[in-house]
């Protein structure tokens, strides 16, 4: 039997989609279906659908809440449920979007724990492409084979192909019309602004050869919470990287475009003007692209803002326990923990920074592996397009390739 979880946070037009999925995915696998799902407003809005619906199919329906009343409310009434069922696959989700779900990390023990396979089909960081990861922390166990199986002697054509992706993404990285769509200017008090010019001003005079970048998520993002928690807390997590940079060098703190800047953030890098500057891309004359290339080292706190560096070939610090997205074993990448001693990490940024590049090829032979594990969400059958517009059959591909899995997998009873 195949449990697919449905996290809360939806309205009722991705419920509607989210049934149309399921018709088309049982119809194709001819499986045993039981979806769970976690709101209640979302079970009772499959309910009403179901009414009006011709096709009965062989889903199963059910709350969460009511798995609960069946086991008497006890500790561990999640794992009993779905072992009682003998799932053989547990899917997380249909990419309905951010997931903010209290569940996620104990449907991940619980497959780990029964040997259960576990899909989360989630959009990759880089943007108009999905994966079917293995796992809530956005791990590929075939890209990481890949990376590591691939000999760093890489085929001409190999490198061809990474090499028109990469242009082609960095080309809708300067489209400044693109950029100017997905990122509109937040609005703020007189005050703010005014520190804002002050801010931004100082960036254009002090920015020198010598600094590194440090990228910022939205504050309380959804993958932080529950894989990094202690990334969301900014001023710990800037202060922090801070402390590690090398003197020599200035530490450029770049937030989201969407995030809002509240007075005591303004301040806080008044502060701090002569040791860190805070960039915005929606609010400097610096060009993202200008501000990552001339870079000397990039932070990255669980952001798709890794995607540039990763492309233009920087020297990468990824900052919490799980990667976001670019986890790999013998990963090219280095990684630190906030939660860690000041002189450790210390010592990682300074060894890092003062050491040889990463070899180009490390970062071609992750994009090959990228590009075979992971699928357009567009009809443009070419694997290199790049398309930022959300495509109104996305939802039909992503159901395919999870029916394709399970064929592929022989998940049958």
């Amino acid at each position: 039997m195949i449990l697919i979880f449905i996290s809360k946070f939806n309205n009722e037009k991705i419920i509607k989609n989210i049934h149309n999925q399921l018709i088309r995915l049982t119809a194709s696998s001819k499986i045993k279906t039981m979806v769970l799902f976690e709101s209640s407003k979302d079970f009772n809005t499959i309910n009403e659908i179901l009414l009006y619906t011709k096709n009965k199919n062989s889903i199963n329906f059910i709350n969460i809440d009511s798995v609960k009343r069946e086991l008497k409310y006890q500790n561990d009434y999640l794992e009993k449920y779905i072992k009682f069922l003998n799932i053989k696959l547990l899917i997380i989700n249909l990419n309905t979007g951010a997931f903010r779900s209290k569940y996620i990390n104990q449907f991940e023990t619980i497959s780990k724990k029964y040997n259960i396979k576990l899909l989360f089909p989630f959009n990759t960081i880089f943007r108009g492409r999905a994966s079917l990861y293995d796992s809530i922390y956005l791990k590929s166990y075939e890209l990481s084979k890949i990376f590591n199986d691939t000999p760093n002697t890489l085929n001409p054509d190999i490198i061809t192909k990474c090499n028109d992706y990469i242009n082609k993404y960095l080309e809708f990285e300067d489209d400044s019309k693109v950029r100017e769509e997905r990122f509109k200017k937040n609005k703020n008090s007189d005050l703010n602004i005014f520190l804002q010019n002050i801010l931004f001003s100082n960036l254009k005079k002090k920015i020198k050869s010598n600094y590194c970048v440090l990228l910022l998520p939205k504050q309380n993002n959804w993958y932080n919470s529950y894989a990094n928690p202690e990334n969301n807390n900014y001023f710990k997590l800037i202060n922090h990287i801070r402390k590690i940079t090398p003197k020599e060098f200035i530490l450029v703190v770049k937030i989201h475009p969407k995030q809002k800047l509240s007075l005591r953030f303004l301040l806080f890098f008044l502060f701090y003007n002569k040791s860190i500057l805070l960039f915005q891309e929606n609010l400097n004359l610096i060009s993202n692209k200008k501000l990552i290339k001339e870079s000397h080292l990039v932070f990255s706190a669980g952001t798709t803002a890794v995607v540039l560096p990763i492309l233009l070939m920087k020297k990468i610090i990824e900052i919490g326990n799980i990667s976001y997205g670019l986890w790999v074993n013998n990963s090219p990448f280095k990684r630190i923990n906030i939660q860690n001693k000041i002189s450790y990490n210390k010592s990682i940024v300074l060894n890092y920074i003062r050491g040889k590049n990463i070899s180009n090829i490390n970062y071609l032979k992750y994009i090959y592996a990228f590009l075979l594990t992971s699928f357009p969400l567009n009809d443009k059958h070419n694997t290199n397009e790049i398309d930022f517009k959300k495509n109104i059959d996305s939802s039909k591909i992503m159901i395919n390739q999870i029916a394709k899995f399970i064929i592929k997998s022989e998940i049958n009873e």
